[in-house]
């Protein structure tokens, strides 16, 4: 079993921080650098609708299932790199996104049986 954290902030105004468990191939894990920058580069906490998208694309795409699972925290600045101002909020608003990953059991039987 293998762990990715990946955590952004474009701005100080929101944070991301991706914790992916499970099967992870390096795609997988180069497309949630990608994921996070572009979660991190809006200017909204509304993201489901791209976490459903790249929930999708991975099912059919490669047979993974992915099951997330999204927390609101308010995380300190220094976890994302920001340096705090003396008198300034230690904390952003941050949103942890929690991955369990694993392979499609049909999608395994066809590999294993397909060579």
């Amino acid at each position: 079993m293998k762990k990715a954290i990946i955590k952004r902030s474009h701005n100080e105004k929101y944070g991301y921080k991706i914790v992916a468990e499970g099967y992870i191939p390096e795609y997988l894990e180069e497309d949630l650098e990608m994921l996070a920058d572009d979660l991190a580069s809006t200017n909204t906490l509304e993201i489901s609708e791209k976490l459903r998208d790249f929930k999708k694309f991975y099912r059919r795409k490669n047979g993974l299932v992915i099951r997330f699972k999204q927390n609101f925290w308010h995380l300190p600045k220094c976890e994302f790199g920001i340096e705090r101002e003396i008198g300034t909020e230690r904390t952003i608003p941050s949103i942890r996104i929690g991955m369990k990953v694993r392979r499609s059991i049909l999608w395994m039987l066809w590999e294993t049986y397909s060579c």
